[in-house]
């Protein structure tokens, strides 16, 4: 494979991750919508939200008997996890000790995304169809890379060095 190739090949993977890197953002920013749109109603019948408080460490939304909504407190805060008929966790969302965390799964409950929030930045990995990792988009605080293949065997790309100053 000549080098010109290679580049291709770097340049079609780089392609594809972006575009799934605007996905998860779409999505991120439908997911805080809606939690707007929730809090928002809350606030609206906030006579009715007061009288209706349910407390619990643990709450599953069900039908039939299966599970399809977990709501449940972590070690380090929140998470919820979203289930389909197949009883496979699509999607996760969680707290962490130092952010919070965004998984999204395949209908059998394969990982196809990752976003992670953490004080230095955050990440964006994307998963094969086996669930292994393709490609991590990284943002930290000296500034921002990606990763092709395996973090450990992969192609790593680093943003030009530039002094980032606050204004």
């Amino acid at each position: 494979m000549s080098l010109d190739e290679k580049l291709q090949a770097l340049e079609k993977e780089l392609a594809v991750l972006r575009r799934h890197h605007r996905r998860m953002v779409l999505l991120f920013a439908i997911t805080i919508l809606v939690a707007i749109g929730f809090a928002s109603f809350a606030t609206l019948r906030k006579e009715t939200a007061v009288q209706n408080i349910v407390r619990a460490e643990r709450i599953e939304v069900v039908k039939d008997g299966e599970k399809f909504v977990e709501l449940f407190v972590g070690k380090s805060g929140g998470s919820m996890n979203i289930f389909n008929t197949n009883r496979k966790s699509v999607a996760h969302f969680t707290t962490t000790p130092t952010g919070a965390g965004i998984s999204i799964c395949t209908k059998d409950g394969v990982p196809a995304a990752n976003m992670v929030a953490y004080p230095e930045g955050g990440n964006v990995a994307i998963y094969n169809k086996e669930g292994e990792v393709i490609g991590t988009l990284f943002a930290e605080s000296e500034g921002g890379k990606l990763a092709l293949g395996p973090s450990q065997d992969g192609v790593w790309f680093e943003a030009p060095e530039k002094k980032y100053q606050k204004k």
